[in-house]
């Protein structure tokens, strides 16, 4: 008796795993009547932090090509989306300091301002701003510090590009 259950418990488990629409990455579709071929312009960088408009702008290439929802398309005229990223700020500042007042840990935040728009007629498809922070280990030699900056940043960007895509690819 109990072993006719577990057949139909399956069965139910398996078309509400199939009927919630769940598809592994990279094997959206694309949206209907929306095209596939992205062309993802160098970010702007409207702060003092010299490349880190480069090292964004290769985290989101990256992560739109992985995506698999959009062919990424190395000429813009051609390219059915343009993706308009622009680093509107950066800042690091102490977060945690010790008992005798000297600086523990900084918190690094990146804000990602970003535009979709139709490549034939520029209609805006997406617009939005994304922010992101993380703590890195302060330390006394300079060169660590730098070091442990750059890793901020390098982080940053990745989440930053996850994010964008996120929103973009799903049409938040």
């Amino acid at each position: 008796m109990r072993r006719s259950g577990v057949p139909l418990l399956l069965g139910a488990t398996l078309l509400l795993v199939a009927a919630c629409g769940y598809r592994p990455e990279g094997t959206l579709p694309p949206v209907a009547g929306r095209p596939a071929t992205l062309f993802v312009e160098l970010a702007k960088n409207r702060t003092g932090r010299a490349f880190i408009e480069n090292e964004l702008t290769n985290r989101i290439v990256e992560r739109f090509a992985r995506g698999g929802r959009y062919r990424l398309d190395e000429e813009r005229p051609t390219a059915a989306l343009v993706l308009t990223p622009e680093v509107a700020g950066y800042t690091a500042v102490a977060s945690a300091y010790s008992q005798t007042d000297q600086i523990l840990l900084y918190r690094a935040t990146m804000t990602l301002a970003a535009t979709l728009v139709q490549g034939e007629d520029g209609r805006i498809v997406w617009k939005g701003t994304l922010t992101e922070s993380v703590e890195f280990a302060a330390s006394s030699d300079r060169a660590q510090q730098q070091t442990n900056e750059n890793v901020a940043v390098s982080g940053l960007t990745v989440r930053l590009a996850d994010d964008l895509y996120a929103r973009v690819a799903e049409n938040f």
